[in-house]
Formats: C-alpha cells, sequence, structure tokens
C-alpha cells in the first residue's frame, strides 16, 4: 500500500479501481442523499430565489411537447387527453407565464423538471431532486475518471470525498429543490473535460478537439439552467492554454472551437425559445385564448443585480438588494424617453399595464424601454465618480469570499466530520502560490478550476450565502493533504531503505 502511494501517478490505469470507484461513488452520494432530512441548511443561498413555477409547465411539455404552456383550470388527470381537452374547452385559462418565469430567462430549468416527470410518471407534483442528485453523482464520477485517466485516482479520490461531502451542496442537491447545486455540478463536469488535456496525447489523437466541442456545447446547456455557470469557461481557457502537449497554434485554435461552439449553441437555444413561443402563441390564439405579445429575453439581465448588489457593503448611493430602489435609480434617465408607456411607476416591479391590455400579461418594470442601459449608466457613473468607494467594496468582498467558507467536511449517510475555520480561504492563496513555485501544473490547475464560482461573489452580491457557492479552499485542503501523504510515505521510505543500507554485515 505504502509502495502504491509513493508511486502515486506513475503506474497503469487499474480498470478495477475505475468501476470500484464509480460503484462507491454511487452507494456514498445515496447514502447521504437519503439520510438528507438531516442536512444542515446554514450554508444555502437565500440572496435569489432559483425557481419560480416551472414546475406547472411540465404538464404541457411532456404531454404535447409545448412551452410555454400552463393552464389554470383544474387538471383533472395526467394524461394527454385531458391536456387536450384543456385546449378545447377552456382556452381562457391557456397561459404562457406565470408571473415572470418565463421571461427571467434560464428556461432549461423546466427541463429538468420534465426529467422528474419520466422517471416518476407524474407531470402535475414534478421535482428538481432526482436530477440534481442524478447529475451531481454523474459529476463526481466524471471527475474522478479524468484524474484517474491522468494516473492520480488517490487524489481524485480525496477531491471527490471533499467536494461530495460539501455541506452547501449536500443540502442544495439532496434536500432543497431548487438549482443551486448545479453551479459546483457544472464545475466538476469543467474539470473532467478540461483536465484530460494535461496529459501527453498522441499529436494525432481527436480527443482534444471532441472535449473542446462538448465543452462548449455543456455550458451553453449548463447556462440556461443557471447563468453563472458559463463563468467556468474562464478557468477552461487557462487550462487549454497551459496544456503540455499542444502546440501554442492548436490551443488556440481549441480556445476558438471551444468558444465557437458555445456561441453557436447559445444562439440555437436562443432561436429555440422563440420558436416555442410563436408556435403556442399561434395554438393559443387559434383556440381562443390570450397569447403573450412581450419581450422574449434570453438570459438574465446583468446590471441589475450589479446596481443592487453594490449595497452589500455601504449604501451612500442607495445601493441595496431591492429592486425597486433599483427601479427608482433609473426611472429619471428614463423618463427622457419618448416610448415609455404611460402609466409606468418605478416604486412597484409588477405594473398595471399589460401587454394584451387586460391584464393577462401584466408588464414588469425591467421590461419597460431603456431599462437596462439606464441602470447600467447609473451603475457605470458612480464607479467613475468615486472609483476608491467600488474598490473598497471589491476587497471587502475578497475577504467575505476567503473567510465566510463551507467547513471542510467528510460525510457518510448521517455522520459529518467537519474542519470549519475563517482560514480555509487564505489556504487556497497559500497552496496555489506554492503550486506556481513548484511549478506544478496538475496542482495549480486544479486549484484554479474552482475560482469562477466566487465570480458572483466578487462581481455582483456577496450576500445571501452567495459565497458559499466557492469550494476552491476544499481543493486547496485535497491537494495539500495527498501531497502531504505522499511526502510522509516517501520519507518513510527513505529512512527503511537507510536503515537497511546501514545494516551490519551478518
Amino acid at each position: 500500500m505504502a509502495q502504491a502511494i509513493a508511486r502515486e501517478g506513475l503506474g497503469p490505469r487499474s480498470r478495477s479501481t475505475l468501476m470500484i470507484a464509480v460503484l462507491f461513488i454511487t452507494v456514498w452520494q445515496l447514502s447521504v442523499g437519503l439520510s438528507s432530512r438531516r442536512n444542515d441548511d446554514s450554508w444555502r443561498v437565500h440572496a435569489s430565489a432559483g425557481v419560480h413555477h416551472e414546475r406547472d409547465f411540465t404538464f404541457y411539455l411532456r404531454h404535447l411537447g409545448l412551452y410555454p404552456l400552463v393552464s389554470h383550470a383544474r387538471i383533472r388527470e395526467d394524461t394527454r387527453a385531458e391536456a387536450e381537452r384543456l385546449l378545447r374547452e377552456h382556452p381562457e385559462s391557456l397561459r404562457l407565464d406565470i408571473g415572470l418565469t418565463f421571461r427571467s430567462g434560464d428556461r432549461g430549468r423546466v427541463y429538468l423538471y420534465l426529467f422528474d416527470s419520466w422517471l416518476r410518471g407524474d407531470s402535475l407534483h414534478p421535482v428538481l431532486l432526482q436530477s440534481s442528485a442524478a447529475g451531481f453523482i454523474l459529476a463526481l464520477q466524471a471527475f474522478f475518471f479524468a484524474l484517474w485517466w491522468l494516473r492520480r485516482p488517490l487524489l481524485g479520490g480525496m477531491l471527490v470525498a471533499l467536494i461530495g461531502s460539501n455541506p452547501f451542496q449536500i443540502f442544495a442537491v439532496y434536500s432543497q429543490d431548487n438549482v443551486f447545486g448545479w453551479a459546483i455540478t457544472s464545475m466538476l463536469f469543467a474539470g473532467a473535460l478540461s483536465l484530460p488535456l494535461l496529459h501527453p496525447f498522441a499529436p494525432r489523437s481527436k480527443v482534444p478537439w471532441a472535449l473542446a466541442l462538448t465543452t462548449g456545447l455543456f455550458f451553453a446547456t449548463a447556462r440556461t439552467v443557471r447563468s453563472e455557470t458559463a463563468s467556468m469557461l474562464v478557468a477552461i481557457a487557462v487550462i487549454y492554454l497551459v496544456a503540455p502537449a499542444l502546440s501554442w497554434r492548436k490551443r488556440v485554435a481549441m480556445l476558438a472551437l471551444m468558444f465557437a461552439s458555445f456561441s453557436l449553441a447559445g444562439s440555437y437555444y436562443s432561436r429555440l425559445f422563440t420558436r416555442q413561443v410563436e408556435t403556442v402563441n399561434l395554438l393559443v390564439a387559434q383556440h381562443g385564448g390570450t397569447p403573450y405579445l412581450g419581450p422574449v429575453e434570453p438570459y438574465h439581465e446583468f446590471w441589475h443585480p450589479v446596481w443592487c448588489g453594490l449595497g452589500d457593503f455601504d449604501t451612500r448611493y442607495g445601493h441595496q438588494w431591492n429592486d425597486t430602489a433599483a427601479y427608482t435609480a433609473a426611472f429619471g434617465a428614463m423618463r427622457l424617453r419618448s416610448d415609455l408607456p404611460r402609466g409606468l411607476t418605478s416604486t412597484d416591479w409588477l405594473q398595471r399595464i399589460s401587454y394584451d391590455g387586460d391584464g393577462v400579461y401584466p408588464l414588469y418594470f425591467f421590461e419597460a424601454p431603456g431599462y437596462h442601459a439606464a441602470i447600467r449608466d447609473v451603475t457605470l457613473a458612480h464607479i467613475r465618480e468615486a472609483p476608491g468607494w467600488y474598490f473598497t467594496i471589491l476587497a471587502k468582498r475578497t475577504q467575505r469570499i476567503l473567510t465566510d467558507t463551507t467547513p471542510a467536511t467528510l460525510a457518510w449517510a448521517n455522520k459529518r466530520i467537519a474542519l470549519d475555520s475563517a482560514w480555509l480561504g487564505a489556504l487556497w492563496v497559500a497552496a496555489f502560490a506554492w503550486a506556481i513555485a513548484r511549478r506544478r501544473r496538475l496542482d495549480a490547475m486544479l486549484l484554479l478550476l474552482s475560482t469562477p464560482l466566487s465570480l458572483v461573489p466578487l462581481v455582483i452580491y456577496s450576500g445571501g450565502g452567495t459565497t458559499h457557492y466557492g469550494c476552491a479552499h476544499l481543493f486547496a485542503v485535497g491537494v495539500l493533504s495527498y501531497r502531504a501523504l505522499l511526502t510522509l510515505v516517501r520519507a518513510g521510505d527513505a529512512t527503511a531503505l537507510l536503515r537497511t543500507a546501514n545494516a551490519p554485515s551478518p
């Protein structure tokens, strides 16, 4: 055993090790999931809602392939015939949106509910826990496979143990019917798709190209569930640039392929959702219902949360994590526009004005013409006016990111062993500096991999538990523990060898 640890990374890939690890990860995570009632919710995110009424759209999506469409009439049974009956008999109940569910972007979330509907045969009461758990377990297995491929199964096992025991992720995946767990799940897939590039592939291998193409497609899809997952492309791009077996020309070409597939897939999804609205609008109008004639934004707004988030440490300019405060701040500049709807008021996010004139689809303030440009200009004006104020906020956010971390935990079923300390974040800084100084490429890339998860609390808002997305400190604990273990074993082997050499001759 000691010799195996000492030679970690030098031996052949053992398929039996991979199979045992995959099976163990599945059993282990199921044990954690089945004890989910005892999971700690103190690390949850409460800065945003995450999901709205996406589950209500599952009924028509499953039975008729129509999205976005929901009926307010009573659904008697979960069948295709019932869906068709409601179209014929209750067209007045048909809606393309409930609140701002469809209009807020991130429209891939409804397909996660569809997975549960297919699995359990229930499209009236679907949940996200099934898809969240399946995605997380598969991501852990894929991440371990990547490090097994690099002949680092011990390191992979240690990191999987820490990430799979993370109390934030355990609660988000197994206890909270929401999509917050998909950020870390996507990060693990990012590692699985990029870390193999640190292996010296044969010059003519097509694997790097396949990885680049798959990465772009995956994150374009993941972006429809949680917009911040796209930030992982920053870390992946760095891994591409330091891939040892690739020429600079190939590295640049692979980056171009990854971003091209990401962009093209994103454009496809935008067109797909637009066509879906057009199809459902036509159907609803044919049956005598009320079509939706408002905008279809592809993704969640950016500058609105940036303005609100600047109030996490300083409110001198009126910034606060409150929607109507942002509306009031932008309303002055918006009044100069001639195309503003009459009766628009900044004191309410839901307006009395509607696109249909009958109040079926009311206008939300953030949809008013010029709002996004106005809140962007107001935000940038405050930053230009007081750059010191802004950088002080960034410094305080950085401190919070490094100190407000989840504990380093090992979990099995309802058992927990945890190390909780405010210096775990600083440990990442020391570990990354050490990896760079020692030129340990793999260690440095592992430590870099999860840092984009901290871009939301750094750039947008650091309150409401958003720092708990970050798990870079867990990578630091795993990498340093791994290196310490190798050092101890090798030191023990060296001591034994020295004793043998100095032993008296018989």
